[in-house]
Protein backbone atom coordinates (compact mmCIF):
# COMPACT_ATOMS: atom_id res chain seq x y z
CA UNK A 1 0.00 0.00 0.00
CA UNK A 2 2.72 2.70 0.85
CA UNK A 3 4.83 1.75 -2.14
CA UNK A 4 2.01 2.10 -4.54
CA UNK A 5 1.35 5.56 -3.37
CA UNK A 6 5.04 5.97 -3.72
CA UNK A 7 4.67 5.82 -7.07
CA UNK A 8 1.44 6.91 -7.86
CA UNK A 9 2.64 10.87 -5.90
CA UNK A 10 6.26 10.76 -7.68
CA UNK A 11 7.97 10.55 -4.28
CA UNK A 12 9.69 7.40 -5.27
CA UNK A 13 11.81 7.72 -8.63
CA UNK A 14 14.43 6.06 -10.63
CA UNK A 15 16.71 8.85 -8.24
CA UNK A 16 15.98 8.02 -5.00
CA UNK A 17 15.79 5.61 -2.59
CA UNK A 18 14.37 4.29 0.49
CA UNK A 19 16.21 5.29 3.43
CA UNK A 20 15.90 6.25 7.29
CA UNK A 21 15.83 9.76 7.48
CA UNK A 22 16.97 12.53 10.31
CA UNK A 23 15.14 12.40 13.73
CA UNK A 24 12.17 14.01 14.76
CA UNK A 25 13.03 16.57 16.73
CA UNK A 26 11.11 16.79 20.23
CA UNK A 27 11.53 21.26 20.07
CA UNK A 28 10.80 21.53 16.49
CA UNK A 29 9.49 19.59 13.45
CA UNK A 30 10.45 18.38 10.12
CA UNK A 31 9.24 20.12 6.84
CA UNK A 32 8.19 17.78 4.30
CA UNK A 33 6.62 19.40 0.77
CA UNK A 34 4.26 17.34 -0.69
CA UNK A 35 3.00 19.34 -4.10
CA UNK A 36 -0.14 19.50 -5.28
CA UNK A 37 -2.69 16.72 -4.23
CA UNK A 38 -5.33 14.76 -6.39
CA UNK A 39 -9.19 15.88 -5.59
CA UNK A 40 -10.66 13.83 -3.12
CA UNK A 41 -11.35 14.00 0.68
CA UNK A 42 -8.49 12.93 2.66
CA UNK A 43 -9.51 11.69 6.30
CA UNK A 44 -5.98 10.31 7.22
CA UNK A 45 -2.31 9.22 6.79
CA UNK A 46 0.29 6.81 8.10
CA UNK A 47 3.68 7.07 8.38
CA UNK A 48 6.62 4.36 8.32
CA UNK A 49 8.86 5.35 11.74
CA UNK A 50 12.21 3.47 13.77
CA UNK A 51 12.56 3.31 16.91
CA UNK A 52 15.47 1.75 19.12
CA UNK A 53 13.19 0.73 22.11
CA UNK A 54 9.08 1.35 22.74
CA UNK A 55 8.90 4.81 23.51
CA UNK A 56 6.78 5.61 27.03
CA UNK A 57 6.37 9.37 27.23
CA UNK A 58 4.83 11.79 24.62
CA UNK A 59 3.66 11.75 21.14
CA UNK A 60 3.36 11.86 17.85
CA UNK A 61 2.21 14.48 15.55
CA UNK A 62 1.39 15.74 12.21
CA UNK A 63 0.35 18.72 10.57
CA UNK A 64 -0.75 19.19 7.15
CA UNK A 65 -0.35 22.70 5.54
CA UNK A 66 -1.80 24.32 2.43
CA UNK A 67 0.48 27.27 0.99
CA UNK A 68 3.07 27.22 3.59
CA UNK A 69 1.34 28.95 6.64
CA UNK A 70 -2.82 27.37 6.91
CA UNK A 71 -3.25 24.55 8.89
CA UNK A 72 -5.51 22.25 7.07
CA UNK A 73 -5.49 19.04 8.92
CA UNK A 74 -4.28 18.27 12.25
CA UNK A 75 -3.69 14.58 14.20
CA UNK A 76 -1.29 12.99 17.09
CA UNK A 77 -1.07 9.91 18.66
CA UNK A 78 0.79 8.36 22.36
CA UNK A 79 4.34 7.43 22.46
CA UNK A 80 3.39 4.24 23.62
CA UNK A 81 1.20 3.40 20.50
CA UNK A 82 4.48 3.59 17.98
CA UNK A 83 6.57 0.79 17.60
CA UNK A 84 8.41 -1.05 14.51
CA UNK A 85 5.84 -3.79 13.06
CA UNK A 86 3.09 -1.22 11.86
CA UNK A 87 3.00 2.11 10.17
CA UNK A 88 1.58 5.04 12.99
CA UNK A 89 -1.60 6.25 11.83
CA UNK A 90 -2.94 9.80 12.06
CA UNK A 91 -6.77 10.45 11.75
CA UNK A 92 -8.32 13.44 11.30
CA UNK A 93 -11.85 15.17 10.43
CA UNK A 94 -12.82 15.05 6.66
CA UNK A 95 -10.43 17.73 4.58
CA UNK A 96 -11.37 18.14 1.09
CA UNK A 97 -8.19 18.69 -1.05
CA UNK A 98 -8.29 21.75 -3.34
CA UNK A 99 -7.03 21.24 -6.49
CA UNK A 100 -5.80 24.58 -7.55
CA UNK A 101 -3.29 24.73 -4.64
CA UNK A 102 0.00 23.25 -5.85
CA UNK A 103 1.75 23.82 -2.51
CA UNK A 104 0.88 21.12 0.47
CA UNK A 105 2.91 20.27 3.37
CA UNK A 106 3.28 18.20 6.03
CA UNK A 107 4.98 18.65 9.19
CA UNK A 108 5.91 15.85 11.59
CA UNK A 109 6.58 16.29 15.69
CA UNK A 110 7.56 14.95 18.94
CA UNK A 111 6.69 16.50 22.30
CA UNK A 112 8.40 15.01 25.12
CA UNK A 113 9.12 11.78 23.65
CA UNK A 114 11.46 9.65 25.80
CA UNK A 115 13.20 8.27 22.77
CA UNK A 116 14.80 9.32 19.40
CA UNK A 117 12.25 8.13 16.64
CA UNK A 118 13.16 8.40 12.74
CA UNK A 119 11.05 8.43 9.66
CA UNK A 120 11.33 6.40 6.41
CA UNK A 121 11.98 8.85 3.62
CA UNK A 122 12.66 8.76 -0.57
CA UNK A 123 16.25 10.58 -0.51
CA UNK A 124 16.91 11.66 -3.91
CA UNK A 125 20.82 11.06 -4.69
CA UNK A 126 20.95 14.19 -7.11
CA UNK A 127 18.62 17.05 -5.40
CA UNK A 128 20.03 15.06 -1.62
CA UNK A 129 16.08 16.29 -0.47
CA UNK A 130 13.33 14.02 1.14
CA UNK A 131 9.61 13.20 0.40
CA UNK A 132 7.56 11.12 3.43
CA UNK A 133 7.16 7.75 3.07
CA UNK A 134 3.90 8.23 3.84
CA UNK A 135 0.32 6.60 3.21
CA UNK A 136 -2.50 8.87 2.46
CA UNK A 137 -6.40 7.65 3.34
CA UNK A 138 -8.85 8.94 1.47
CA UNK A 139 -12.41 8.59 2.03
CA UNK A 140 -14.51 6.09 -0.80
CA UNK A 141 -17.29 7.82 -2.60
CA UNK A 142 -19.85 5.23 -2.94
Amino acid sequence: MFKDQSLIYGYKSKKSRLVLGECVPNTNYIWFELGKLPSGCLTGISLAISCRIQPQNGMMGIEIVENANRIIASSSVEALKINNHHPVSFEFDLVSIDTSINNYSLRVFLKNVDVPIKMYVFQNRIKKHSKPFVYFKWEELN
